[in-house]
């Protein structure tokens, strides 16, 4: 069936309104970067906790990436795409008008559950793009994590510095408006389905196996590297995700295909972008802290003892 009889806009705005969508979704990553630092006065907590606000919205977008597509599988991708983005703009909202840290938390977890919308976006261009331009459709897609991301670092500092912080997350909401509007526009839904179902149990076991293991890397310098709390959360999240491997292995339609990911190629691609991964949040997190950071009273007397000296 083509685009053009199932769709008035036809392929024609498909890449660039799904990349946009990518884009959208990859800025609530680093949207609180620039006022990481301020987090705990912001929000009345300790550092810890306010790291949080961070840790939720990689974790969501870690869960929902499987878990969004193989819902778009089962009831169509553009469906999900813009669940996707309405949930995304449920989140910046619920974060627009609080100052709780727990209220903060579910919003920005709800924020990164769009983070589905990137294999969703990949799935719409397989199914409906010819061959020839699918290539770089889909490096397109995949390169709008890392534009999101890059784009939001200085956008999000320079709304803070002159708007209130809050104003972060009202122009998320309206992006994300945006493009759920340009989706139900130029995006046509997937006649492609699959069959079998949800695999509930292993979004749950995920979802778990996570939480615990998150839970004493964000809170371990608080309660001790070696207490029983840490350690105990440690061995949880290990036995949750073993245990999940194994049932993931013996369901029909798992929601991750172990036996798949472990071929090599599948394998070390993931390492790769793992690793890319790691090192991008790691520079994306630190730098701007450092850079943030008051010169200590030496160098300030340094410095204001040369400006006397020049004059």
């Amino acid at each position: 069936m083509s685009m053009t009889t199932t769709h008035p806009r036809g392929i024609r705005g498909v890449v660039p309104v799904l990349a946009f969508s990518g884009i959208v979704v990859a800025v609530m990553q680093t949207l609180l970067v620039p006022v990481i630092k301020d987090l705990p006065a912001l929000l009345g907590t300790s550092p810890s906790n306010a790291t949080w606000v961070m840790t939720a919205t990689l974790l969501a977008g870690a869960v929902a990436t499987p878990i969004m597509g193989r819902l778009g599988d089962l009831f169509g991708k553009r469906k999900m795409l813009l669940v996707s983005l309405a949930v995304m703009v449920v989140g910046s909202l619920v974060c627009g008008f609080t100052d709780g840290l727990l209220v903060m938390i579910v919003g920005r977890a709800l924020q990164g559950f769009a983070m589905g919308a990137i294999p969703l976006g990949i799935g719409l261009m397989r199914d409906q793009l010819p061959r020839e331009k699918l290539g770089s459709a889909m490096a397109l897609m995949s390169s709008s994590i890392g534009v999101g991301g890059g784009i939001a670092l200085p956008l999000a500092a320079l709304v803070a510095q002159h708007a209130d912080w809050h104003a972060l997350f009202f122009g998320a909401a309206g992006l994300g408006v945006v493009a759920m509007a340009l989706t139900l526009v130029f995006v046509p839904e997937s006649p492609m389905r699959a069959k079998g179902t949800f695999d509930v149990l292993g979004a749950l076991g995920l979802s778990a196996g996570l939480v615990l293991f998150l839970l004493p890397i964000t809170k371990g310098s608080d309660w001790g590297w070696s207490s029983g709390t840490t350690l105990g959360l440690f061995a949880a999240a290990a036995v949750v995700l073993v245990l999940w491997g194994v049932m993931e292995l013996r369901v029909k339609a798992p929601l991750v295909d172990l036996r798949t990911t472990a071929r090599r190629p599948v394998l070390f691609t993931n390492l790769a972008s793992i690793m890319v991964g790691v090192a991008f949040y790691a520079v994306s997190l630190v730098l701007p802290q450092l850079l943030q950071l008051r010169p200590p009273p030496a160098t300030a007397s340094a410095s204001r003892w040369s400006s006397r000296a020049c004059a």
